[in-house]
């Protein structure tokens, strides 16, 4: 059985490999970083991949590989949604009649499909259905996954009662986490819950200003220094080594 796993496990990394060898798929970008194995608490659900991009905004990809099953696919989209702009579902050859069911079954009618396949020992993947924003993303969602301490000094951030632009809120992020620079106590305690902070920030820059943010946040590398979290850029080069196991995070 561990045997299976292993080899499991290592083809998953082969996948996620390809697909960070080919951001064309997903169209211009702009600055982006990806995620994987990043935890979407609201709905109990690991996302297997999140692409942070200046200019699409969040696109989940749930990855099926030939040795996955498709029973929890509806779940995972559910969760997928209330937090992406757009959602794709990246699969094998062999899994494409079996995720265009789900889809169809479940009314998924925005998720897109990016199907791949091995010949002659070499990947190959290509979009078989587009995928388009259907505007169902929570921004408290997106907010909640990031740690408390990041929401906390965002909602510092954003308390600030002048009106601050999308760069202003990027630099006051940075010095916020920079120990040498927090010489003012934060305004929120770590004693508020994480929900309370959320909705300070929405109710202070609204919910579109406040998924934009967020977003940046992750493809600008901006986090909690103490906290552990692995980014992914795009490049052509990148080999298995340097790609998750798939263990999860």
């Amino acid at each position: 059985m561990k045997k299976i796993d292993d080899e499991a496990q290592l083809y998953e990394r082969a996948v996620k490999t390809l697909l960070l060898t080919k951001p064309h798929i997903f169209g211009n970008l702009g600055r982006s970083s990806v995620v994987f194995e990043k935890a979407i608490a609201s709905h109990s659900v690991i996302a297997d991949a999140l692409i942070f991009s200046e200019n699409y905004g969040i696109i989940g990809v749930e990855i099926k590989t030939d040795h996955d099953s498709t029973t929890r696919l509806n779940r995972q989209l559910s969760a997928y949604k209330v937090v992406c702009d757009q959602v794709y579902v990246l699969c094998h050859d062999n899994k494409l009649e079996a995720v265009e069911r789900v889809l169809e079954r479940y009314k998924h009618t925005s998720v897109g499909i990016v199907a791949y396949s091995t010949y002659e020992g070499e990947q190959a993947l290509g979009i078989v259905k587009d995928s388009y924003p259907a505007d169902e993303y929570k921004p408290e969602a997106i907010l909640d996954v990031l740690w408390k301490s990041e929401v906390r000094a965002l909602a510092d951030v954003v308390s600030s009662p002048t009106k601050l632009t999308i760069i202003d809120m990027k630099r006051k992020l940075g010095e916020s986490f920079n120990r040498f620079a927090m010489s003012v106590p934060p305004v929120f305690t770590n004693r508020m819950p994480k929900k309370s902070l959320i909705n300070q920030i929405i109710t202070r820059i609204g919910k579109y200003q406040a998924h934009e943010i967020a977003t940046m946040m992750f493809y600008e590398h901006i986090k909690d220094p103490e906290k552990a979290l692995k980014y992914y850029m795009f490049r052509d080069d990148i080999s298995l080594n340097e790609v998750l196991d798939g263990k999860k995070q």
